[in-house]
């Protein structure tokens, strides 16, 4: 008998220590895919929301992520979060600044998820890859893209340092759920179901 209450004992805390432990699970910041745009402006609690200009329309905020300055941009198909990035300032992505940021991130990255599943720089030219001082410049000519990629059960992690032929820096971790197909595949059916 009292075998069987203490496993019934166990059982319980057991149950109750899954539920605390995973209702606090988040897929990015205080937030998980699928929730509208409202829930996601009251999870992050902003005072100002400006809708970007995007392939989908957002909401961007203004934080810290690392201890740098950036933008919290989040994106839905319909009214469902479906993924969200840190989009970092003009200042950390200075030529001498961004391999140094990119490192720094990639490796806050590294301690919350463990070694990535992708780890890769892509030289498209090669003549500053034998002088790591001056990787910067490679970025910014568009000559070297680094990226390095986690999964976790709902989320892709992206970070990437990548530059165009502009002299443009872009350093972004970005956040994309893994079921954005069904998500896509809702929204459609719903626009067409609208249609009629």
């Amino acid at each position: 008998m009292k075998k069987g209450i203490a496993v019934c004992i166990m059982v319980f805390l057991g149950l109750m220590w899954s539920t605390t432990a995973f209702s606090n699970e988040y897929d990015f910041r205080k937030t998980n895919w699928g929730m509208s745009m409202e829930e996601v402006a009251e999870a992050e609690n902003a005072l100002e929301l400006q809708y970007g200009e995007s392939p989908l329309p957002g909401e961007s905020y203004e934080a810290k992520a690392g201890g740098l300055d950036c933008y919290i941009n989040y994106y839905y198909i319909g009214d469902k979060l479906t993924s969200a990035e840190y989009e970092f300032s003009y200042e950390a992505t200075l030529e001498y600044l961004c391999i140094n940021n990119y490192s720094h991130l990639k490796e806050k990255l590294v301690e919350k998820y463990g070694e990535p599943i992708r780890d890769e720089d892509i030289w498209i030219d090669d003549l500053y890859k034998d002088n790591p001082k001056n990787w910067g410049r490679a970025v910014t000519r568009n000559h070297l893209l680094r990226y390095a990629q986690w999964e976790t059960l709902n989320t892709r992690i992206t970070i990437i340092l990548a530059g165009d032929e502009y002299g443009n820096i872009a350093l972004k971790i970005k956040y994309r759920s893994q079921r954005i197909k069904e998500f896509e595949e809702e929204f459609t059916v719903k626009e067409i179901l609208e249609v009629f």
